[in-house]
């Protein structure tokens, strides 16, 4: 990660340059414009930070940043009050992510970016989260080009299907493309595991569930595994109750169409942000190890599926029962819907 861009703006501040240029640049921008184009509210500016407007009342978009410890607490509690107390990381880990860094204070390979829709009366209403990740080779060197890895949005029920997780994904991406281009890097593709309640929502704006050729009449969806994200400290294998989760994984390749090698790229992206823990982690060489093959092994599997593939094929929902229409097989990957 570079400290700074060619404009001289420090890593972490969003560069007005930068921003523009990705514009004639970066891909992705086919995307926004679409979103933006079809948005149902007005932004005061075609900024990731902003303020925006519709029938259902005036908003404002904002990047948490480091320090904001009030923003941070709250949105703490709006995870908390969504998904359980006991099934959030303690509010240090948010931190942390925000900050780019991992448990034990090392530089992490990513950060978050957390961005906010205030009401009026300045109550948090909806947050999405996600990062930009390098893209790494067989042999781990940089390709020069950058993955979203897309997190979650969670909007208060008394907010929800008012759009406001779209817009927060829109000026997300908008940042991505900024930060891609103050690292001379090409975004070129957005992934990330997703229910199958939100489905239709991704499908909105461009992301769809992924799918391998077995004939030319038969397609099973990619069946993607979650690793576990807790680990023993000392035999390096899943912790107790920790365990491998089937995922649905949705994903928008940018530039051009569905490609193995960066779909198995972006699928090592999100494993190494999200589930490879560091040596720190550890008491032992072994079990750090152990841990490492664990991971390795499950990628391996997802890896093989992809390459043996005949083809790859992107399908949203209305895409799936239009082919099955046709007497085309599509087989879901059931284990992810729960």
């Amino acid at each position: 990660m570079i400290s700074q861009c060619s404009h001289g703006v420090k890593e972490g501040d969003l560069c007005s340059y930068c921003l523009k240029a990705s514009k004639s640049v970066q891909p992705v921008w086919r995307r926004l414009d679409q979103i933006l184009r079809h948005s149902g509210y007005a932004r005061s500016a075609e900024w990731p930070e902003c303020t925006i407007e519709s029938e259902h009342g005036l908003y404002q978009v904002e990047q948490v940043r480091v320090g904001d410890t009030e923003t941070i607490q709250a949105v703490q509690e709006l995870l908390e009050q969504t998904f359980g107390k006991e099934e959030v990381d303690p509010v240090s880990v948010l931190v942390a992510a925000i900050e780019g860094t991992l448990r034990d204070g090392t530089q992490d390979i990513a950060r978050y970016r957390l961005y906010t829709a205030r009401d009026s009366g300045g109550k948090i209403q909806s947050v999405y989260a996600g990062g930009l990740i390098q893209m790494l080779d067989d042999s781990r060197s940089p390709i020069g080009e950058v993955m979203f890895m897309g997190a979650y949005g969670v909007t208060r029920p008394e907010s929800r299907r008012r759009g406001l997780v779209r817009e927060l994904y829109a000026s997300s991406i908008m940042r991505a493309a900024a930060d891609a281009q103050s690292q001379s890097k090409r975004f070129t593709i957005i992934a990330g595991e997703a229910t199958s309640a939100a489905e239709l929502a991704w499908n909105a704006v461009g992301r769809r569930r992924v799918y391998t050729e077995v004939t030319a009449d038969e397609y099973h969806e990619l069946e993607y595994l979650q690793p576990p994200l807790d680990f023993d400290s000392l035999t390096g294998l899943p912790a107790e109750g920790a365990g491998t989760v089937p995922e649905h994984l949705m994903v928008e390749f940018l530039d051009g169409g569905p490609d193995k090698a960066r779909l198995i790229g972006a699928v090592d992206g999100i494993y190494r942000w999200c589930n490879v823990q560091p040596r720190s982690a550890f008491l032992t060489d072994e079990g750090y190890n152990t841990h490492i093959r664990y991971i390795a092994d499950g990628q391996t599997r997802i890896n093989d599926t992809i390459y043996h593939s005949k083809s790859l094929l992107l399908l949203s929902a209305t895409q799936r029962e239009e082919r099955r229409r046709k007497g085309i097989k599509i087989c879901d990957h059931i284990d992810a819907d729960h």
